[in-house]
């Protein structure tokens, strides 16, 4: 029995030893006069990229919220958020996301990405 929980911890440890942690940034304008705006993202590739629906279409969203949200439920984690600029018609954020992953195929995993070149 021993040797079994022995085997079975190892086991779970060396899956987890080859996760790694990787980070987003996006930067949100929030904008009264718009009803919805698109955050601009940077994966850590040189390039903004934005986000695209299952037709290819710019993903519009109404709120920061709505954004980290949407990450959320794909596995990413709100590691800091900071306000850039404040006025009182619009207001830019920027928020700092994290996930674990194994493979860098797991980064983009659930997102249509559009690389601004």
């Amino acid at each position: 029995m021993k040797k079994v929980l022995l085997m079975s911890l190892l086991v779970v440890l060396a899956i987890n030893v080859f996760a790694y942690k990787t980070y987003c940034k996006f930067q949100y304008l929030d904008n009264q006069i718009f009803a919805k705006d698109k955050p601009c993202f940077n994966f850590g590739s040189g390039y903004n990229a934005t986000l695209l629906d299952e037709k290819n279409k710019l993903l519009l969203f109404k709120s920061d919220i709505d954004v980290l949200n949407y990450m959320s439920k794909l596995g990413w984690n709100l590691e800091q958020g900071s306000i850039l600029e404040l006025n009182h018609n619009w207001g830019k954020c920027e928020f700092i996301m994290s996930k674990e992953v194994k493979t860098d195929d797991e980064i983009y995993q659930g997102l249509n990405v559009k690389f601004d070149k």
